[in-house]
């Protein structure tokens, strides 16, 4: 896995950006999804400084991070969403 640095005009890092294969081990702390660039990102660290593109992800860490999202919803939800357990 490589990573590099996006600078802003004056030299300052910006972000850190992390390349194909990246792992969900890689991150670290909260996470979130972002749509912030052209595709969705998975950003982290201090004020979201660490990011990563969603397809630079290996299949194994893409599925963790649905599972992550779709355990999030049903909580949400609750019971109520899925009376009969359709939904899980």
């Amino acid at each position: 896995m490589a990573h590099h640095q996006i600078r802003d005009d004056a030299g300052r890092s910006r972000r850190v950006q992390f390349h194909a294969p990246v792992r969900f081990e890689n991150i670290r702390g909260p996470w979130r999804l972002s749509i912030a660039l052209e595709a969705p990102i998975v950003t982290w660290g201090k004020d979201e400084h660490l990011f990563a593109y969603l397809h630079d992800f290996d299949l194994r860490s893409v599925q963790l991070i649905l599972d992550h999202y779709r355990q999030t919803t049903w909580d949400r939800r609750g019971a109520s969403a899925y009376p009969f357990g359709g939904g899980r």
